[in-house]
């Protein structure tokens, strides 16, 4: 089995051959969705998909099914794919572990199993082949974030120096899928152009009433429940603040936290944490006092209520208000620290 990384899977994926399984994991879901897609795309190609395409969750299918539509062979076409969702959901695996030892070289399987405990992750990466590939996605470092949206920008055909980088991975965060969106506005505003400056990205995508928000994000990590319940009111009362853009900052801000804090307890001092976060004299004091008071089980917990809140704004009935007023009381609460 072949261990790759984000970065180079992304930059590999678009030629060679392909792998008879993949097996991709972790924590972001952005680039785990963009993977699968990029295998996708590949694997299909020429392929009948009404005949060749089938698609499991592991929380309802049988793992002798998966392996029976992997191992016939494709019809029409050179290729077969199957795709497992929720992979790590799935019982009586033992037909389908034989299967990864010796996988059928005209199927190309991807399982998917993000958030998977290490132990389930181990159990499905332990007997594949020497020929299956498997990826853990974590979420980006602060560091990192800039080397991605150059990455996102070159794959549509444009640059982005360096200071216009940095200015997106400032005003956005971690948040890629922020970040590919806030992109492809800037694509259609540069036109002709193919360069984009930190001008293009002041006038683009602006700054997102950010004082407001971070002012926000302080009161809910400081357990301040009343004042961020009022400074979500005044975000809320402009339009141009949209419920799930904020929720993906919070989730930027607490993968920070969560990456400050095991470095913290791994005995780093706030030196490094400073140089490793570029904290400056405004975030300074708040962003580490914040890492004092956090317990990383409980920055781990905090995710749930992020995915049940983006849930909620993009398909549900309630009030986009009262669903980010829940996730505010979770956050501040027993979802806090």
């Amino acid at each position: 089995m072949a261990s790759v990384k984000p970065q180079e899977f992304f930059s590999s994926i678009e030629k060679g051959p392909l792998a008879p399984v993949y097996l991709l994991t972790g924590e972001e879901g952005y680039f785990i969705d963009r993977a699968l897609a990029k295998i996708l795309t590949r694997a299909l190609e020429g392929v009948a998909k009404d005949f060749n395409l089938d698609v499991f969750y592991g929380k309802d299918a049988k793992a002798d099914d998966i392996v029976s539509q992997a191992s016939t062979l494709p019809m029409m076409s050179e290729r077969r794919v199957v795709v497992v969702k929720e992979a790590d959901r799935l019982k009586g695996t033992e037909h389908l572990l034989a299967y990864l030892a010796s996988p059928a070289p005209e199927t190309v399987m991807i399982l998917v199993a993000e958030g998977a405990e290490k132990p389930k992750e181990a159990a499905l990466t332990k007997p594949m082949s020497k020929s299956c590939v498997f990826v853990h996605f974590y979420p980006p470092f602060e560091s990192e974030v800039p080397r991605w949206i150059k990455q996102l920008a070159r794959e549509s055909g444009y640059t982005v120096d360096d200071d216009a980088a940095a200015y997106l991975r400032d005003t956005l965060g971690g948040n890629l899928a922020l970040v590919e969106a806030e992109l492809n506005k800037l694509f259609n505003f540069l036109g002709d152009r193919k360069t984009i400056t930190p001008d293009d990205v002041r006038e683009s995508v602006g700054d997102f009433g950010m004082p407001l928000v971070f002012d926000l994000m302080d009161a809910v990590a400081e357990k301040r429940t009343g004042a961020a319940l009022e400074v979500l009111s005044r975000l809320l009362t402009d339009k141009e603040n949209n419920p799930i853009m904020l929720v993906g900052m919070f989730a930027a801000h607490w993968r920070r936290l969560l990456a400050a804090k095991e470095m913290a307890d791994a005995g780093d001092g706030p030196e490094k944490l400073e140089k490793a976060f570029r904290l400056n004299f405004r975030n300074k004091k708040a962003f580490l006092g914040q890492v004092a008071r956090a317990r990383a089980t409980e920055l781990r917990a905090a995710f749930r209520s992020f995915a049940k809140a983006d849930g909620a704004l993009k398909g549900s009935a309630l009030p986009q208000r009262l669903v980010m007023e829940r996730l505010i009381l979770e956050l501040s609460g027993a979802g806090g620290f």
